[in-house]
């Protein structure tokens, strides 16, 4: 019964699409100690490979568009994003946001959802679910609360009220003065109709499970070997130990 309400589930969404994933693979205006670790295989995949094969268990290729940085378009990569039969869009430096909005202006969708490609372990499940709620609760732009970092979307944004921003001209400056993200931001700060999307994660919003680092891909390396799901439990607790063992100091003690 179970599988019977998943495969429905599946072929549901399959047929009700009104959205596009847009998967930023594109490090270049981010502070980033080492965006070669981008470009390296941990256990036999390279960081966008994890993130890639999350999000195909539930979602499908044509779901998924591919912003990649012309640093990490190498060989092996366009191979890699051939097999998966996933669209790419190569962006120069300093270019993501113009790049961004060009595409989603020709969009005939209701959403975007934008994720950044160096968190393996995003909830595919949760997101499916966000998009969902949208359905019932429409809205311009929906952010997420209460969730660690690395686990849920950066944004989801109504196409249509993001083209129709295109011809103010407080947008268009904007955009032709920031290289950051930052410029959706804008789509945030300037609607009524914006909602946010409470993960109940509360517990767990300390942590940070995007891979930044060598140290990260250490940290994370049963995970990423074993392709586990990620336990929030277990990482709270490990995180907290820590915590309390670098500032909790011994007390002087008189015997």
């Amino acid at each position: 019964l179970l599988l019977l309400s998943t495969t429905l589930l599946n072929i549901y969404y399959k047929m009700k699409k009104n959205y596009k994933i847009l998967l930023q693979y594109y490090f270049a205006d981010v502070d980033l100690p080492d965006n070669s670790i981008y470009k390296k295989k941990y256990f036999g995949k390279t960081i966008l490979e994890y993130t890639l094969s999350n999000l195909l268990e539930v979602f499908s290729e044509e779901d998924i568009v591919l912003f990649i940085s012309n640093d990490f378009l190498s060989t092996e990569n366009i191979s890699l994003i051939d097999s998966y039969n996933i669209k790419y869009i190569s962006i120069a430096p300093g270019a993501i946001s113009e790049s961004l909005v060009e595409y989603i202006k020709g969009l005939d969708l209701d959403y975007i959802v934008r994720l950044i490609a160096n968190n393996p372990f995003l909830d595919s499940l949760m997101i499916r679910e966000s998009i969902k709620s949208l359905e019932d609760k429409p809205c311009d732009y929906l952010s997420f609360t209460n969730t660690p970092k690395g686990l849920s979307p950066a944004e989801i944004i109504n196409v249509n009220y993001l083209q129709s921003s295109l011809n103010q001209k407080e947008f268009q400056k904007y955009l032709n003065n920031t290289k950051v993200m930052n410029v959706l931001s804008y789509l945030k700060k300037n609607t009524s109709s914006h909602r946010a999307y409470d993960t109940q994660l509360s517990k767990y919003q300390h942590l940070d499970l995007s891979i930044n680092s060598e140290k990260d891909i250490k940290y994370f390396s049963d995970y990423l070997k074993d392709n586990k799901k990620i336990d929030l439990e277990k990482l709270s607790s490990n995180y907290l130990g820590k915590i309390i063992s670098t500032h909790i100091e011994p007390t002087n003690q008189c015997n």
